[in-house]
């Protein structure tokens, strides 16, 4: 993995000028010039590559920057690895690391509150697919990244956290806004790595090494995948210094190697897969093409069912895994039990499937394989006999003409054809007559929303109720399921509005809006973000669910709503304002707020609690007291 890197460093060497590090070329000429090519066709060969990069910023020639060399190698790495985008919290000790990114091309998004900026950048790492950094400073600022890198951990979204630090000889020593914040965030990151204060040019190899080797794991590959990383900078007084750079500058990268297992399972596994009842159950995952292909043509065969999660992406490719369950009767959860399942992408958000599944395996359930770079023992459903390493991508396809080849006709997929059918018709039934609600509400909006807009849903009820919608037509649908929190969804929906090139809409509910409001007063919100908040007085899922729903304390402590005063917000910001209280005023005000494009908008979507929470037990009646 460091060959190329170190080669990189062949070519150059490090002058040190009074605590000021160059890289210079040390060849000259036709000669270095003619290495450079052989080194680069040498690594395409072996399948890696050593680019050589100029230091990247917003104007050629002399420019000014900070004086600390390392906050100028970071930023330039980023660049090269094909990062676009940072978002920089004000503070002093990270000073030279927001100057740093200021001059570079990197696109800067200022947000104050830390916890916040962590949320916006996870938006825009899920959104672009590739890693973002957020930048912090010294303290209890480090701290506010936690709850943020918890979600990127479990969804595998790649996430680079830059935290400012003092030099080691004053951690301790009761300097101001100082904690040991040197693998602070170690539960939720992929890796931690501090980097001292740099004095030389072997210090300075091995800082540039680190920042390389973190980018990888954040990068992640087929076997480990995507996540969040945390790199601790020490950077020492005087932070106020700049120099004169010249575009003469460049750091050398270290390349990834991508390793995929491809697909491999013993003959009796492939034996068993096309003669046994399969079922594919996906969780969430990015929107792909090749996925989808490769269920559609898994969802053809006979022995095959697709189940697919609205967080999947994988509109068209199968069954409504919650409103399917939520309609068989208990002899046909018994029939249609697979006797395989495949598992492909992050943890299902239906309580119904996983409740269902853990059941059959005791019945009738002999295989469970899972998909996904998430770990080799992701046993969910109680009964996993392997793991299969690597993206879906890499293996879906060969699985697919596997199982193709030869599947055996047992009537699993007909069957299950027949109970979706008679369960269609029962949801139906039960949707029309469905009294003003949150249910009734969601559902109306997703299915009044444009094609190409992209939705971020927040948990609790409003992730479950968009189970129920047809998705069909959707671009692509997100949300933080991988902690499940409610905190952070404003902010990681806005992150994904900073980048999209599409409307991003975000149905979050009155309680999840209340633990978000600080992104609502970020500045450069874009107008293409909309917003619904469900407001049903507070913790609507508190009073719907067995666990909770009889405790004494629950009105007033789990499920007592507050007067939020989104109105007052939107008129102080400048953005649209709606409001609903009914199906008929609900079109109304939705289709006006789809219309504006100028700012952004909030609609308030105000139905009855006890509505909302009857509803939900009738929804969820078989397994209500599970949920």
């Amino acid at each position: 993995m460091y060959i190329p890197y170190f080669f990189a460093l062949s070519t150059c060497k490090v002058k040190h000028f009074g605590g000021h590090i160059h890289w210079q070329n040390s060849r000259r000429g036709i000669f270095s010039r003619n290495m450079r090519i052989f080194a680069v066709h040498l690594a395409v060969r072996i399948g890696l590559s050593v680019p050589f990069y100029r230091l990247r910023t917003k104007s050629l020639g002399t420019m000014t920057n900070t004086d600390k060399y390392i906050c100028r190698a970071l930023m330039d790495l980023l660049l090269q690895w094909g990062i676009t985008d940072i978002v920089v919290c004000p503070g002093t000790r990270n000073a030279p690391l927001i100057q740093a990114a200021a001059v570079s091309t990197l696109n800067l998004h200022h947000v104050i509150d830390e916890r916040v900026a962590a949320f916006v950048a996870l938006g825009i790492a899920t959104e672009q697919g590739r890693p973002t950094a957020v930048v912090c400073t010294s303290g209890s600022a480090v701290l506010n990244m936690a709850p943020a890198c918890a979600e990127a951990f479990y969804r595998q979204v790649p996430l680079i956290v830059i935290s400012a630090d003092r030099p080691s000889q004053w951690i301790g020593q009761a300097d101001g806004q100082t904690i040991r914040q040197a693998g602070a965030l170690n539960a939720v990151v992929r890796a931690s790595r501090d980097i001292p204060v740099l004095h030389d040019a072997q210090e300075t190899r091995a800082a540039l090494r680190v920042i390389n080797e973190m980018i990888c794991i954040a990068r992640g590959d087929e076997i480990r995948g995507r996540g969040p990383v945390h790199l601790n900078i020490q950077i020492d007084s005087p932070l106020g210094t700049t120099a004169d750079i010249t575009d003469e500058e460049h750091t050398p990268i270290i390349r990834a190697i991508g390793k995929c297992t491809g697909f491999s399972l013993a003959p009796h596994e492939s034996e068993s897969l096309r003669k046994a009842r399969v079922l594919f159950l996906t969780g969430p995952m990015p929107p792909c093409d090749t996925v989808r292909n490769a269920l559609s043509q898994l969802a053809a065969l006979p022995n095959v069912v697709v189940a697919t999660d609205i967080l999947s992406n994988l509109q068209n490719c199968g069954h409504n895994v919650d409103t399917v369950l939520n309609a068989f009767t208990p002899e046909q959860r018994r029939t249609l039990l697979p006797d395989i399942v495949v598992s492909i992408g992050g943890g299902i958000t239906s309580a119904l499937a996983k409740d269902w599944l853990r059941e059959g395996a005791a019945l009738r359930i002999t295989q469970h394989l899972h998909i996904g770079t998430d770990g080799p023992a992701v046993d969910t459903f109680l009964c996993q006999t392997a793991a299969i390493q690597a993206s879906p991508q890499a293996v879906l396809p060969e699985l697919a003409a596997a199982i193709s080849a030869d599947a055996t006709d047992n009537g699993y997929a007909a069957q299950w054809r027949e109970a979706v059918a008679k369960a269609d018709k029962a949801n139906e039934t039960f949707y029309n007559s469905l009294p003003w609600c949150e249910l009734t509400a969601i559902r109306h909006i997703i299915g009044a929303m444009s094609g190409d807009w992209g939705l971020h849903l927040s948990n609790g009820t409003t992730v479950r109720y968009a189970q129920t919608a047809d998705n069909s037509r959707l671009r692509r649908v997100d949300a933080n399921r991988g902690v499940n929190g409610i905190d952070g969804s404003t902010s990681t929906a806005i992150g994904a509005a900073m980048v999209s090139n599409h409307v991003t809409l975000l149905i979050t509910g009155d309680m999840s809006a209340q633990y978000d409001f600080g992104a609502l007063l970020l500045e450069d919100i874009p107008a293409t973000f909309k917003m619904v908040v469900i407001n049903n007085s507070g913790g609507g899922i508190f009073r719907a669910i067995a666990n909770t729903r009889h405790l004494p304390a629950m009105p007033r402590y789990l499920a007592d709503g507050v007067v939020l005063p989104l109105e007052a917000i939107c008129r102080s910001r400048g953005f649209g304002y709606y409001r609903a209280d009914s199906s008929d005023s609900l079109k109304t005000e939705f289709e006006a707020m789809a219309a504006r494009t100028d700012v952004p908008c909030i609609i308030e979507i105000v139905v009855p609690p006890e509505s909302g929470t009857s509803v939900f037990k009738h929804l969820y009646t078989l397994y209500k007291d599970s949920i």
